[in-house]
């Protein structure tokens, strides 16, 4: 931080603020990163997975509030009390699983190595394991009531796109191909991929890969929506995954598009015969959208239950941006989706761009649209929305073209640009 800044802030009474929001941002970082390292050995063992997950996912969404907070040294007399509330659920984070660690250790010697059973069945562990439950339970709302009162924080709801916003954004299958640009070649790999059974494997996944906002999506529908695929595949399916990686909620999507009706079971033993009934033997495709799932025992609990139901053939599809996860996933090399080249994300653009534009203003135009389109570096997803705001009569396409958005590490990482820019543009 430049010493003018710091007087800045000074000037303004708000420099402790500030530092009180880089220290809790600090500490909820630190935390996220312990519960990591700390799942297999300490959380899973204790089987608080499921309640650490929650506690997991709230800490990542409210750290990327604190980081907006710090980057934009947003100032508000509510923050501090919020954030000293937020300090003390950090804490209690923390000492929790020092407990875990501790009755882990204390308890070692009592049993015979991997009497994991008597260990457990045990009436002391019993009785700590729903203990912590309660605990885990009392800090997810304590952080659940952080995650309410974040909201009197507008001005970061509206300049920043969070990942429980992100997370509402569900895909669907349908795509008019017309719109789609540049993709022909990579279709037509994917089509022989999916379609050649040479491997003789019951159930193969192939993986696809790329930045977010390069089109994987897009891909991914124009190949689901393909003829041949329709008639090789039956039943296919679509499932949008995104961050949580539930199996009760995919085996209950597949059913409902495989019925094209809602699920009547809830339990996941009875969604497991369910499926059974409906696609035992058949070959299909599975498309899972947008997966960000690092959990290699998660996925092979999900293969299980559909290799038993599956016959030779049965292909899963996967987007992701996580090369990790296509390493996990994958039974195939990953196929990596490539930014688009330039004629491509130009038709892109000008489709939507100039449907307000003069043929007098037109040749001006051109010129600072392929200025703006060569910023976007290929990502299709870019080019679509900035069109999109570029065909907006009041839009000025130099400021456009000269925002710092271009140099915001949220742009690159592709987390809906159109969102970012349209919000920068409200306060410029």
């Amino acid at each position: 931080m430049s010493i003018g800044v710091v007087l800045l802030l000074q000037s303004k009474g708000c420099l402790m603020e500030v530092l009180t929001v880089a220290a809790t941002a600090s500490l909820v970082k630190s935390m996220i990163e312990k519960l990591g390292q700390l799942w297999k050995d300490l959380i899973i063992f204790w089987d608080l997975d499921k309640e650490c997950d929650i506690t997991k996912d709230m800490l990542t969404i409210i750290s990327i509030v604190l980081a907006d907070i710090e980057k934009k040294f947003i100032t508000n007399e509510r923050i501090c009390p919020w954030l000293s509330q937020l300090q003390d659920a950090t804490y209690d984070v923390d000492d929790f699983l020092d407990d875990l660690q501790i009755e882990k250790q204390r308890s070692k010697g009592k049993f015979p190595a991997g009497a994991i059973w008597d260990f457990l069945s045990s009436n002391n562990q019993v009785k700590f394991h729903y203990k912590m439950v309660k605990k885990i339970k009392r800090i997810n709302t304590r952080l659940d009531k952080s995650m309410e009162e974040k909201r009197n924080f507008q001005l970061v709801e509206r300049n920043f796109v969070m990942e429980e916003d992100i997370a509402r954004r569900e895909t669907f299958s349908i795509v008019d191909e017309s719109n789609v640009y540049g993709r022909k070649e990579e279709k037509k790999k994917i089509i022989n991929l999916l379609t050649n059974d040479k491997d003789n494997e019951i159930l193969s996944v192939l993986p696809i890969v790329g930045i977010g906002g390069v089109g994987k999506t897009t891909l991914a529908k124009i190949v689901y929506n393909d003829k041949e695929i329709k008639k090789y595949f039956d039943p296919i399916v679509w499932v949008y995954v995104s961050m949580k990686f539930q199996l009760s909620k995919i085996l209950e999507k597949i059913i409902e598009c495989v019925s094209r009706k809602g699920c009547d079971v809830s339990y996941i033993e009875a969604k497991v015969n369910k499926l059974e009934t409906m696609i035992s033997g058949t070959r299909f495709l599975i498309v899972l959208d947008d997966v960000w799932n690092e959990d290699a025992i998660k996925w092979e609990e999900l293969t299980t239950i559909l290799k038993c139901v599956s016959t030779i053939g049965s292909k899963i599809l996967v987007t992701t941006r996580s090369e990790r996860v296509a390493r996990i996933m994958g039974t195939f090399d990953q196929f990596r989706v490539d930014p688009l080249e330039f004629e491509y994300c130009w038709k892109l653009f000008e489709k939507r761009a100039f449907q307000y534009v003069d043929e007098e203003e037109k040749e001006s135009c051109i010129n600072i649209g392929k200025e703006i389109i060569r910023k976007c570096k290929g990502l299709p997803l870019a080019a679509v929305h900035l069109g999109n705001l570029a065909g907006l009569r009041e839009v000025d396409w130099c400021i456009i073209r000269d925002s710092n958005i271009w140099q915001t590490t949220e742009y690159w990482n592709g987390i809906m640009a159109f969102d970012i820019f349209r919000s920068s543009l409200l306060f410029l």
